[in-house]
């Protein structure tokens, strides 16, 4: 049949330049643009907001791979109302700018074929029938293109975190590449703990858009006009910037196990998991150096132990040999197990700090 020698990929994108989809149904209508600097997309229509890029290049990826079942019609004057394309059920558009590039327009399913559509496309003349699939890939509501991500921040150049919670307190790298601590410099900072700290703010994710524009008014409901805890993280923003880059993430109150979150640089108010809010650090104590102890075994002199209401005080030579002191006796067994007790003992670390 002359359709078998006939090319059946549905769409080929890479023979199209682009860089906004925009898609439309009697029902739902998005847009989105993209950004080849960034190499990220986000959502124009119907709001401003930052979309899921691997999403969006997913389902372009799959679009990709749709096959035409087969070739109805190829008059391009035929009349387009028998298959639904008069007022398609689904346009999608393919821009470059506002100039639309290419189109694929999607009507109604075939007698006896629910599994299939009819389609159009404004770059080759004639009907063709498709797997509905295609409707199913990209005529979904504009909120699951969202990126979940809260916080996108490079963690390996973060200059600055500021945190607003049971302490306000300023955490920054210093030029060792180590981080201080604000107002407490005498508190050190754990490195593993804030690099900890940074993967956890960065990998917050909502679970579901609370509401879309939220105003100054709405801000009590959600217990965000005086937020539960805040977090700020700033870092270099790239050549030619005066001014450091900044997110800053607000949680309000929780309903049940999920919290209200809000970014300051955003309209909307988001759901996230109650348990991920409470494991990010609270108060100073939350970051400080893990170290309880730090000295070598040579550098002991003396060690007293006390035991089931019995203290024995035990003496260390400069040469490494151990005695009882005065009024205290025993049997030393075994001196190489005392100096790797000490040694344990000298590089002594808590897990997690919980209290102070």
């Amino acid at each position: 049949r002359p359709g078998d020698w006939r090319d059946p990929a549905l769409l080929k994108l890479s023979e199209v330049r682009f860089d906004r989809l925009h898609l439309r149904t009697a029902a739902r209508e998005y847009e989105v643009q993209h950004d080849p600097v960034r190499r990220s997309w986000r959502l124009v229509r119907p709001r401003p907001a930052r979309a899921d890029a691997g999403r969006i290049e997913q389902m372009l990826a799959e679009l990709q791979t749709v096959q035409v079942t087969q070739f109805a019609e190829d008059f391009p004057t035929a009349d387009l109302e028998p298959y639904g394309l008069q007022a398609p059920e689904v346009t999608l558009a393919f821009r470059q700018g506002t100039n639309a590039v290419l189109t694929l327009e999607l009507g109604r399913s075939p007698t006896n074929a629910a599994e299939h559509l009819y389609a159009r496309r404004s770059s080759l003349p004639g009907i063709v029938i498709v797997p509905r699939q295609v409707r199913d890939l990209v005529a979904v509501p504009y909120t699951e293109l969202l990126d979940y991500q809260l916080l996108d921040f490079p963690v390996e150049t973060a200059q600055s975190v500021e945190v607003c919670a049971d302490e306000k307190f300023t955490l920054r790298r210093q030029p060792t590449g180590g981080w201080g601590m604000e107002p407490a410099p005498e508190m050190p900072v754990d490195s593993a703990l804030m690099q900890e700290f940074l993967k956890q703010l960065r990998s917050l994710r909502m679970t579901e858009v609370a509401k879309e524009l939220v105003t100054d008014l709405d801000l009590p409901t959600y217990g965000l006009a005086q937020p539960f805890r805040q977090y700020t993280v700033a870092w270099p923003a790239g050549p030619g910037a005066t001014n450091p880059a900044s997110l800053r993430l607000d949680f309000g109150t929780n309903r049940q196990d999920l919290v209200y979150a809000r970014r300051a640089d955003e309209s909307a108010v988001y759901l996230v998991r109650l348990a991920d809010a409470l494991a990010l650090p609270r108060a100073r104590y939350d970051l400080r150096d893990r170290r309880i102890w730090s000295f070598t075994t040579n550098q002991v002199q003396a060690v007293s132990i006390t035991y089931q209401g019995s203290t024995r005080r035990l003496l260390r030579s400069p040469a490494g040999e151990w005695g009882f002191a005065p009024g205290s006796q025993g049997i030393m067994a075994n001196t190489f197990a005392l100096e790797e007790a000490l040694f344990r003992f000298g590089q002594l670390r808590a897990h997690f700090w919980i209290d102070q």
